[in-house]
């Protein structure tokens, strides 16, 4: 046993004598991890007399390694009482997973439907919507959506999203984009960009075009950005670098960069000339990928840098004129060379 954890465990000690619950699970978990099983059920006992779920989870635990299954069903039981209790949602899930495990499925989805509810008054949305995911990789579709439903209906952006991926996935098309556009109607437009990237990818591109459209017109720069792949892969890429060109403006970075590169690839040099040195101006053109163009930077007035030339009178000039857009930009290239 380390220095540490014996230092620990005497502070966990006193505080144990100071009559504190959350000490003595702490204590008795340190006891359990050095490999000291003989102190610690009766430590887990005197915190679960007092109400805590955790330590009669510990409990049900250990009774059910020492094979007496009576006596762990009973710990669960009395784990589930402390817990709705105390709203300890975390202990609730956590119960949830061991009556999986023991194949009491309608238990499960009690503890499930409880556990989301005391989330949700300890306002902790977002933690429904991690439960759904695993969930969705247990299989059980069906308390992925309840616990995501739970947390729309408490409010949370992001568990309408995966509302609207969940019910897209199991086919629920009308359902999906319903969801979608009630979110749109409110400035959401995330739940019709997951709607126009999952259509997409199932073959049906017109509605995926539409949808992205919806949330475009709605000032959406993610879905103009959707919008001008599209239009370039359709071999339009007039209408793809307009619409890359009002994502810029609308301050998404990665239009920037899209920009520059279509009006190249269009043998428009002195267009994506004057739009780097735009981007320029604001500083960060190294690390957006203009090495190869000013190796040595660029002046103060503009103009490439001479070999040889580069200084403090030699630095990039910021201009407060600059759209936002330019002004993000240095990670984006970074991020495109590493996956190229």
């Amino acid at each position: 046993m380390s220095g540490d954890t014996e230092q620990a465990q005497a502070l966990y000690a006193r505080a144990v004598d100071a009559d504190s619950t959350e000490a003595l699970v702490a204590l008795a978990r340190l006891q359990e991890e050095a490999g000291d099983r003989d102190g610690v059920e009766p430590l887990y006992r005197r915190a679960a007399d007092r109400g805590d779920a955790r330590a009669w989870l510990a409990l049900a635990r250990i009774r059910e390694e020492a094979g007496d299954r009576d006596a762990a069903e009973h710990c669960c039981r009395r784990a589930a009482d402390a817990a709705n209790a105390s709203g300890d949602y975390v202990a609730l899930m956590t119960l949830a997973q061991m009556r999986e495990e023991a194949g009491d499925r309608g238990s499960t989805t009690t503890l499930i439907r409880q556990a989301a509810d005391a989330a949700v008054a300890a306002g902790v949305t977002a933690t429904l919507v991690d439960w759904a995911r695993r969930r969705v990789t247990a299989g059980d579709r069906e308390s992925a959506e309840a616990l995501v439903s739970r947390a729309t209906d408490a409010g949370s952006a992001d568990a309408l999203v995966a509302l609207v991926e969940l019910r897209e996935d199991r086919g629920d098309r009308h359902g999906s984009q319903a969801l979608a556009n009630k979110a749109a109607d409110t400035g959401n437009t995330r739940g019709l960009n997951v709607l126009a990237r999952m259509r997409e990818e199932a073959g049906d591109r017109e509605e995926a075009e539409t949808l992205a459209w919806r949330a475009a017109d709605a000032g959406d720069s993610t879905a103009l950005m959707t919008l001008a792949r599209m239009r370039e892969e359709a071999g339009d890429p007039a209408s793809a670098l307009g619409l890359a060109r009002q994502a810029g403006e609308l301050g998404n970075i990665e239009a920037v960069v899209e920009v520059v590169r279509m009006r190249e690839e269009a043998g428009d040099h002195e267009g994506a000339e004057a739009l780097a040195r735009q981007a320029a101006d604001s500083g960060g053109a190294w690390q957006f990928g203009f090495e190869g163009r000013w190796p040595y930077g660029l002046d103060p007035d503009g103009r490439p840098t001479p070999p040889g030339a580069v200084g403090d009178a030699g630095a990039i000039t910021a201009s407060p004129a600059a759209p936002l857009a330019w002004t993000a930009i240095p990670a984006v290239a970074e991020r495109r060379r590493s996956r190229a």
